[in-house]
């Protein structure tokens, strides 16, 4: 199963978006250069993403910066000399198919856990008590199970991430854009009758009430090697639309991870909003270099 899950290709981070030069010389590095990562954690890919991706092209970069994309399926990278090759518009709108076709790819498997959901809650909705609902129960489980390995936090990527940061000359900045996660449940009407049943009450509260609050990663020892390599982290955490169907709810599924890149936010110097316009947050954090 390939893996949907979040810096899940850092260690190739540095391949070239197009095939041209490589980094720029050391010797031409300086203090004032700002090495970026943006790191898109999606499973929907919609237009506001790449206006933000235009927006950082056309007023955050100088020419002597070095920027990486990470989408959920491959690592671009993009040295001055990689952007000076190529028209900015080409750059953007490359970039912006790229996203929306990696998101689309990386996404598949988490979209087939959503389905699979989907199913089995039409089928605990539609059902009496007893019958084939325990068996949706067991699947329902196991897909939830599926879902959180999918979207697990790797420390030691992120320690990765410090060390190749480290290595850079200049100021270093990781912005992290993740996408709201869901997951389906049944409506109100369904769980209150299975809550009813003390054969399902332990189960429907389990799997459909229940939030699961732990951290994925040790915050403390992924903060402190961030600062070691003087890396901020900013936070952009994404809102979905919703999709209600009346035999079903969408409920957030990503409380625990927003908790843990918030807390690394903070620990880093960063900032953090939820938005559903993210070039909106990036005119308001960032003063665009003068021309």
């Amino acid at each position: 199963m390939k893996k949907y899950f979040l810096l899940g290709l850092l260690t190739a981070m540095f391949l070239p978006v197009f095939t041209v030069v490589g980094d720029a010389a050391a010797g031409e590095e300086t203090a004032a250069r700002c090495n970026y990562i943006l790191i898109f954690q999606a499973s929907e890919y919609n237009s506001k993403m790449g206006d933000a991706v235009d927006f950082f092209f056309r007023n955050i970069l100088k020419p002597e910066d070095h920027l990486s994309i990470i989408t959920p399926a491959n690592p671009y990278n993009f040295s001055p000399q990689t952007r000076q090759a190529y028209p900015i518009e080409k750059l953007v709108s490359r970039t912006q198919d790229v996203l929306k076709r990696d998101i689309s790819v990386g996404a598949a498997n988490y979209q087939q856990i959503l389905d699979g959901m989907m199913q089995l809650v039409r089928e605990i909705s539609g059902g009496t008590v007893g019958g084939d609902i325990k068996s949706c129960m067991i699947q329902y489980r196991q897909l939830l199970a599926n879902m959180r390995n999918l979207r697990k936090l790797n420390e030691n990527l992120f320690m990765q991430l410090a060390g190749l940061f480290k290595k850079e000359t200049g100021k270093n900045y990781l912005y992290i854009f993740y996408q709201e996660e869901l997951r389906i449940i049944p409506n109100r009407k369904t769980l209150q009758r299975l809550k009813e049943s003390s054969e399902f009450n332990a189960d429907t509260v389990e799997l459909f009430e229940e939030e699961n609050s732990q951290d994925f990663l040790n915050v403390e020892t992924v903060s402190m090697a961030l600062k070691d390599a003087s890396v901020t982290l900013n936070f952009i955490y994404l809102n979905k639309d919703e999709k209600q169907k009346e035999w079903l709810e969408v409920k957030e599924f990503s409380g625990d991870v927003y908790s843990v890149l918030s807390k690394l936010a903070t620990a880093t110097g960063g900032q953090i909003e939820a938005t559903s316009k993210p070039e909106a947050v990036l005119k308001k954090w960032i003063t665009p270099p003068k021309k």
